[in-house]
């Protein structure tokens, strides 16, 4: 009972550690992510302010589409792509950049070549503002490259026209590399829902399939919980979107049951000590002390000549010798109380003797003396 009692506790004590442990990684990690998400977004949208029309660039565009005169028109676009080259160049971590006019499905300076399939519309929607949409990870509009992405398609103010776009996309990597950052012991899935809860991003899209609603609903302000077999934790964005790591129930109890089977195999291999503990305390201790009891025994049955077994313990054997010696002593004196017995009869039959001898002699005479007398 002492054993098991103290195996619920530590069972207890032990789970709620890991679970804190594991869940303080996971929020930690988690915290890093969309903390590193959000500085890309913003990232972006400082980069879109300054192709917008309130930047140089913005503003040199809308010169460029009002003027007719080639060679403004070419020095205009010269200046602008000079100065793009210089914003990209001071910021590594856009990728993507260029001018899109929706009416005509149109592109202007971009700075790489485009997929065929690109429309804006198609991509995942996390937050969206009166000026600016915010998109969450998709592959790449780049089409020499299929890396996953965040993008921002910024609304560009022109005099000359109003279906004008600045769209921008980080680049090297850089949403791939924050998504996979992990530093739990357990393997996590992310999503990314938009302002309304929605999945714009799932690495499993089979269990959370993209577009549909977290949990059934938009209205789920828990940042942590279960579903569909996956603990889920929750961080969300100062602009309302958020990251949410998945992880399976598996995994995420993997590292408490590899704890449990630990502490069942160490709780073997204590018995096993215990019980072999305990045979060799049977066998050093109980074994002679039985001996003991049995030599009383035959004592006690006055079997004085049973033969001693030592113990090959020093202790025990030099107790048995000694146990020997009181039997033999014991011996020696019902011996000798034996013999002087027998010679005290002898002496009290000799004395009897000598006692009876001289009333014979009597008794002889004087019957004698009496038929001499008869005989007269």
């Amino acid at each position: 009972m002492i054993f098991l009692g103290i195996g619920v506790v530590s069972y207890l004590a032990i789970t709620s550690i890991l679970t804190h442990k594991i869940n303080a990684g996971i929020g930690s990690n988690l915290k890093q992510i969309q903390l590193a998400l959000t500085n890309s977004l913003s990232n972006l949208n400082h980069v879109s302010q300054q192709l917008a029309s309130q930047g140089d660039v913005g503003i040199k565009l809308d010169q460029f589409l009002s003027t007719t005169e080639p060679y403004t028109k070419a020095k205009l676009l010269s200046d602008m792509k000079s100065q793009l080259n210089i914003i990209t160049f001071a910021n590594p971590g856009v990728g993507l950049v260029m001018y899109y006019f929706e009416n005509d499905h149109q592109y202007f300076l971009e700075n790489s070549g485009i997929r065929a399939d690109f429309d804006p519309k198609t991509l995942p929607l996390i937050a969206s503002y009166s000026q600016i949409n915010y998109y969450g990870p998709h592959v790449s509009k780049d089409r020499f490259s299929n890396q996953y992405v965040l993008s921002v398609l910024r609304k560009v103010d022109l005099a000359e026209r109003d279906d004008t776009y600045i769209y921008i996309e980080t680049g090297f990597k850089l949403t791939q590399n924050v998504l996979e950052t992990d530093q739990t012991s357990v393997k996590t899935s992310h999503l990314m829902l938009d302002n309304d809860g929605r999945i714009a991003y799932s690495e499993v899209p089979d269990i959370f399939p993209m577009n549909a609603m977290f949990g059934g609903g938009g209205d789920n302000k828990n940042v942590s919980g279960i579903l569909d077999g996956y603990v889920w934790q929750k961080a969300t964005s100062n602009q309302g979107w958020s990251v949410i790591s998945v992880i399976p129930m598996n995994e995420y109890n993997q590292e408490r049951d590899d704890w449990l089977r630990l502490m069942l195999f160490l709780l073997v291999v204590f018995m096993g000590i215990t019980l072999l503990l305990a045979l060799l305390l049977w066998d050093s201790v109980y074994r002679p002390l039985a001996k003991f009891d049995k030599e009383i025994r035959w004592i006690e049955n006055g079997n004085f000549h049973s033969t001693v077994a030592l113990t090959k313990i020093p202790e025990f054997d030099h107790l048995l010798e000694q146990f020997q010696r009181m039997k033999k002593q014991i011996v020696d004196l019902f011996q000798e109380v034996e013999t002087k017995e027998k010679r005290r009869a002898d002496l009290e039959i000799e004395k009897l003797l000598y006692q009876i001898n001289p009333h014979f002699l009597m008794n002889t005479l004087d019957t004698a003396h009496w038929l001499a007398s008869i005989c007269r």
